[in-house]
């Protein structure tokens, strides 16, 4: 059972959509089932299609983020990053290496970000397009993105999202949250498998989007939407059992409803949260700041704790982790941690078996704190 914020644990009907004849995807049928994913992308973001295009990218999230912002900053543009953990970080450092000119305004590890500072930042300096996790993986923290999004539109500045892992477990409607892009990937909180990851964009914008000298040939986000608009295909090899999961997951989705899939997640949330906190374990984030999709637990103080024993126990029982703790910055006041997921395809039965086998392993270091 997979405890870490994605890949997740998927269904038996996405891993056997893997399992299929041998299909060249230039043929006209998989055409068909990128423009289906495509199409049902949109309606997990409530996006019109006469509007809106989801622009399809073989590799993982990150190259979907990269391809939103090395396509749409122009040299002549200056680029905004809003940070407060590693994945805003990690939008700094797609931005550098593509030499985009780049600020960033960082309020603290896992803090909320002061919309009256960003704001008068907006005020004071030109800055073309923003860049924003919306659930930032790292800490676990729900960022406030309409609002982020409202004062990008108030300053005529355009939006980037990276949402992560927030589409597919955070109900989403696109117009109404006013993000310009989101950015996201098949293999979190929509149940498919890595590998494939999107774009979803005004048409309009998409159409105008000329290649930039110097950027990734790749990475060209108009290119790829105008290729497929015209050809329904990819400009280059994609990968076909991937995308043929993402296509069952999709269904899935859709199937389940974007309000059931939350609801789910939530029970499995309040299970983890309410089971970590009776065996002991503290979170160091305010409950009104988490996503309920990724929660961070300290590490225990006690001498013969460790996180490698508790990986591995755990492991030994069935369950994994993200193999790693987090430890921010040393100008913040949060401990090292560890990151408990709730997503996939998953129950809340499931999360008890979770906390039994943590009971089990914890019992060495009780109390867990000094």
């Amino acid at each position: 059972m997979l405890l870490n914020p994605g890949p997740t644990n998927t269904s038996a009907r996405v891993k056997q959509a893997q399992v299929a004849d041998d299909i060249c995807p230039r043929q006209p049928e998989f055409g068909e089932v990128l423009a289906t994913i495509s199409e049902n992308l949109l309606r997990v973001v409530d996006a019109p299609a006469a509007d809106y295009a989801a622009t399809l990218i073989c590799g993982s999230g990150t190259a979907a983020v990269e391809a939103a912002i090395a396509s749409l900053v122009r040299p002549n543009g200056r680029l905004l990053v809003l940070k407060n953990g590693n994945y805003g970080e990690r939008l700094v450092q797609i931005a550098r290496a593509n030499a985009i000119e780049c600020d960033a305004l960082d309020p603290g590890w896992a803090q909320r970000y002061d919309l009256d500072a960003l704001e008068r930042r907006l005020t004071a300096q030109r800055y073309t397009q923003l860049a924003v996790v919306h659930v930032e993986t790292s800490t676990g923290v729900l960022n406030d993105v309409a609002s982020i999004c409202a004062l990008c539109r108030r300053h005529n500045v355009e939006s980037i999202v990276d949402s992560m892992s927030a589409l597919g477990g955070i109900p989403i409607d696109l117009p109404a949250l006013g993000a310009d892009w989101v950015a996201a990937s098949a293999n979190k909180c929509l149940q498919g498998l890595p590998g494939m990851s999107f774009v979803i964009g005004r048409r309009a914008r998409l159409d105008d989007l000329a290649p930039i000298p110097g950027r990734s040939l790749y990475l060209n986000l108009g290119a790829q939407y105008r290729y497929f608009r015209d050809h329904r295909q990819m400009r280059f090899t994609p990968a076909v059992s991937v995308t043929l999961a993402l296509d069952a997951a999709l269904k899935e989705l859709l199937e389940e409803g974007l309000p059931a899939r939350r609801a789910r997640y939530v029970a499995c949330f309040e299970t983890l949260h309410r089971g970590m906190r009776d065996l002991g374990f503290r979170c160091p984030i305010e409950d009104t700041q988490l996503s309920r999709l990724v929660t961070p637990y300290l590490e225990p103080s006690h001498p013969r704790y460790s996180f490698e024993l508790l990986y591995s126990e755990l492991y030994r029982r069935g369950y994994t982790l993200f193999p790693s703790t987090v430890v921010p910055p040393s100008s913040s006041p949060i401990a090292s941690y560890f990151r408990v997921a709730n997503i996939g395809a998953i129950v809340p039965e499931q999360i008890r078996g979770f906390l039994d086998a943590l009971a089990e392993v914890s019992r060495a270091w009780m109390p867990l704190y000094a």
